[in-house]
C-alpha cells in the first residue's frame, strides 16, 4: 500500500521507490518534530498488513499517541480492508489516540481507484477526524 515509503519520505526525506520488499513483522524509524516550543521525538512503527501478523502489534497500539492508517488509492480493495485493522486499533488504543487516513500515491491520479469523497465517508463512518492524501515518490502532503 506504501505504508514503508511513507514513513521513509517521513522519518528520512528519502524515497528508493519500489526496491522496497513488504515489511515482514514491524519496523521502526524516527524523526525529531517541533511541537509549540517543544521538540519531541516522533517515533514511527510500520506494521506488516498481513492479517496473521495482526496479534503481534497490540502492545504498540497500547502507548500509541497516534494512528495513521494508510490506503492505496490505486487500490479499491485496500480502503475496505482497513475496517478490520481499525476495530483491532480501537480495542487496543488509548481512547484519547488521535487516528488519521492517509491515501497513498496520490501521483496515481490516472490510476486512481478509491476516491477522495469514499475516504470522507470512511472518517466518516469510523470516527477518524484527520484524512490526507501524499505522494511518497515527490513527497507531496507528506509533512
Amino acid at each position: 500500500t506504501g505504508k514503508s515509503c511513507l514513513m521513509e519520505r517521513w522519518t528520512q526525506n528519502t524515497y528508493k521507490g519500489n526496491n522496497t520488499a513488504g515489511t515482514f513483522g514491524v519496523d521502526f524509524s524516527q524523526r525529531v518534530v517541533q511541537v509549540g516550543d517543544e521538540l519531541v521525538k516522533a517515533r514511527v512503527w510500520d506494521a506488516s498488513g498481513l492479517p496473521s501478523h495482526r496479534k503481534f502489534f497490540t502492545p504498540f497500539f497500547k502507548r500509541s499517541h497516534g494512528i495513521v492508517l494508510v490506503y492505496d488509492i490505486t487500490n479499491a480493495a485496500s480502503l475496505p480492508k482497513l475496517a478490520d485493522w481499525l476495530d483491532n486499533v480501537v480495542k487496543a488504543t488509548a481512547p484519547n489516540a488521535t487516528l488519521m487516513l492517509v491515501g497513498c500515491k496520490a501521483d496515481l491520479e490516472d490510476s486512481r481507484q478509491v476516491s477522495s469523497a469514499d475516504a470522507r465517508l470512511f472518517c466518516q463512518e469510523h470516527g477518524i477526524r484527520l484524512m490526507t492524501e501524499v505522494s511518497s515518490t515527490s513527497g507531496a502532503n507528506v509533512d
